[in-house]
C-alpha cells in the first residue's frame, strides 16, 4: 500500500529477460535503500514489486508478464519515481494506492497555466468509468486530483511542488504512462454492477 507522495528518485539501470518475465535493476537514492529489506514492496513508477536483491546503491526486482504487459516501458537510463509501502502511523498525504497498474494513459495535451501544468490524457478504455471530476487517479505513482473528465479522457492540474518533486514535466504529447484508478472507484463500480445484475 502506498500514498502517493514521491519522495524519492532512481535510475534504472539495466533490463534483462528473465524467461516470460524480466528483471530490472535500480540505482536508490540511499535513505530509501538502507531501509529497504530483500522481500519489501517499493513502487517503481508506481508498480509495486518486491525486492529481490539489493547490494548499495542497486536494488532488483523482478516483473512478471502480467506486469509487463500492463506497464509502461522502462529502459536503461530512465529516471523513475520510487515509494516504500506504508506503515501503520505514516502520515497519508496522498491517497489510498494499491500500486496494481490497471494500464497505461497516453498524454494528449500539454498546457501551462501560470506556475502550474495541465496535462490531458486518455485512461484504458476499461477504466473509463473509474474516473470522476475532483477524485484521484495515480500517474507513474503520483497521487492526482482530477480537475476534468469525459469518458476515458481526462485532465489534471500540476502545482509547482508536484513540478519540482516528480518527473512528470518530462512527458511529452503521445508518451504513455502507469495509470492507477482510486481503488474506491473500483469497489464502488464493482458492487454498482452487482446490484444492478440481482
Amino acid at each position: 500500500m502506498f500514498t502517493g507522495i514521491v519522495r524519492h528518485l532512481g535510475k534504472i539501470q539495466a533490463v534483462a529477460e528473465r524467461g516470460p518475465g524480466m528483471q530490472i535493476t535500480v540505482a536508490c537514492p540511499e535513505p530509501l535503500l538502507t531501509q529497504a529489506r530483500v522481500g519489501d514492496s517499493i513502487a517503481v513508477n508506481g508498480c509495486c514489486l518486491t525486492l529481490v536483491k539489493k547490494k548499495d546503491p542497486i536494488a532488483s526486482f523482478d516483473l512478471s508478464p502480467e506486469t509487463i504487459e500492463r506497464t509502461a516501458v522502462l529502459a536503461p537510463e530512465q529516471r523513475v519515481h520510487l515509494e516504500t509501502s506504508l506503515k501503520a502511523g505514516d502520515q497519508i498525504g496522498g491517497h489510498m494506492i494499491f500500486g496494481h497498474i490497471d494500464g497505461t494513459a497516453t498524454l494528449r495535451k500539454r498546457e501551462t497555466r501560470g506556475e502550474c501544468l495541465r496535462l490531458e490524457l486518455q485512461a484504458p478504455n476499461e477504466c473509463a468509468g473509474l474516473i470522476v471530476g475532483k477524485g484521484s487517479v495515480a500517474l507513474a505513482g503520483v497521487s492526482l486530483t482530477v480537475a476534468s473528465c469525459q469518458g476515458e479522457v481526462f485532465a489534471v492540474e500540476l502545482v509547482p511542488q508536484t513540478l519540482a518533486a516528480t518527473l512528470l514535466d518530462e512527458l511529452r504529447v503521445g508518451e504513455r504512462v502507469n495509470f492507477e484508478a482510486d481503488m474506491l472507484a473500483r469497489y464502488a463500480d464493482k458492487a454498482s454492477r452487482t446490484f444492478l445484475q440481482d
